[in-house]
């Protein structure tokens, strides 16, 4: 897990300078609070897996961070300027944390139905899950749209379509580093090939 959170820690460096040198800028207050994932079973909330104090939830929260820094380059904003765009930011960060979080409850309630065997004795309790899922779903679309368009008020027709670009970009990397991190440790190096 160790090695794990090593990498992440290293790729979230490497988006941040991947893109060069970033505008100095006085720290924002953190993006709000993210859920945890449920702990898995025989291991106590908020924990890796091997006992160490970051989860991939806590290294997502630091990502959110660097989320921030990126998109004050991208749109090329000194720190004035970027301040209301910041604060609209961490509010669509907080509102996908939260969405993500729900989500997953959910998603855990009707896995556990299945597994247990009582998803036909309990129907009226799955249905109720299904439908607060797709709730969720269009409750999630709402929210996010409303929080975009406030994003979209504070900028220029140029700033919103590179603020758009900027975010599909970075989704890829976050996904593609969370992926990383969470591969078993050894994973991907070649056979016969020693660790230096």
């Amino acid at each position: 897990m160790r090695a794990r959170i090593r990498l992440a820690w290293t790729g979230a460096a490497l988006l941040m300078v991947g893109a060069g040198p970033t505008l100095a800028q006085p720290p924002l207050p953190p993006a709000g609070p993210a859920e945890e994932q449920p702990a898995a079973p025989g291991q106590r909330p908020g924990r890796g897996a091997a006992g160490e104090g970051l989860t991939v939830a806590a290294i997502e929260r630091e990502l959110d961070r660097f989320e921030i820094v990126q998109a004050q380059r991208a749109l090329g904003l000194d720190n004035e300027a970027f301040e209301a765009v910041g604060v609209r930011l961490q509010r669509i960060q907080v509102l996908r944390r939260r969405h993500q979080a729900q989500r997953r409850m959910i998603l855990a309630e009707l896995r556990a139905a299945l597994e247990s065997g009582t998803i036909d004795s309990d129907a009226a309790g799955v249905t109720a899950r299904l439908t607060e899922l797709g709730n969720l779903t269009v409750r999630q679309a709402q929210e996010l749209r409303r929080a975009s368009q406030a994003m979209d008020a504070v900028l220029s027709l140029r700033q919103r379509a590179q603020f758009r670009l900027f975010q599909e970009r970075f989704e890829r990397q976050k996904l593609d580093l969370l992926s990383r991190a969470r591969q078993p440790r050894g994973a991907g190096r070649q056979p016969g090939r020693r660790p230096r």
